[in-house]
This record gives C-alpha cells, sequence and structure tokens, in this order.
C-alpha cells in the first residue's frame, strides 16, 4: 500500500485546518496579544512555504504548473 498519499493528504489537512483556525482567530478577535502573534505568524508560515515550493517547482521544472496530471493526482501512460 502507497502510504504516502493518505500520510500526505492528512499533512494538508492538518495545515489548512491550522490556516483556517488563524484566520478565524484574526478574524474574531483583537488584533494585539499572543493568540494574534501566533496566527499571524502561522499564516505567514504557510503562505512562506507555499511560495517557496512553487518557486522551487517552477525553477527545477517549469511544466509542472500546466500538468493537470500531477495536480490532479492521475498517472497517464
Amino acid at each position: 500500500m502507497d502510504w504516502t498519499r493518505p500520510l500526505g493528504f492528512l499533512c494538508a489537512l492538518g495545515v489548512g485546518l491550522t490556516v483556517i483556525g488563524a484566520l478565524l482567530a484574526l478574524a474574531t478577535g483583537p488584533l494585539v496579544g499572543s493568540r494574534a502573534t501566533a496566527a499571524i505568524v502561522t499564516v505567514a508560515l504557510v503562505v512562506a512555504s507555499v511560495v517557496t515550493a512553487v518557486a522551487v517547482g517552477t525553477r527545477l521544472s517549469p511544466e509542472w504548473l500546466n500538468n493537470s496530471g500531477y495536480w490532479l493526482g492521475r498517472q497517464f501512460p
């Protein structure tokens, strides 16, 4: 069994839920204090990670942005 796909999905889900929680904390609470600071740092870290991943992926293989099989998880022969 390919365990990397479910593990990757769970990690992505965890990061997504964390960012949603951070955005909700910023939207509903005051923009000062340790909770707001933690939320801002979380969102900034995820944004920086995504931008870095796209930059590295584009530099190593520019075609991967146009490859729908990569993004949709399909394997073509």
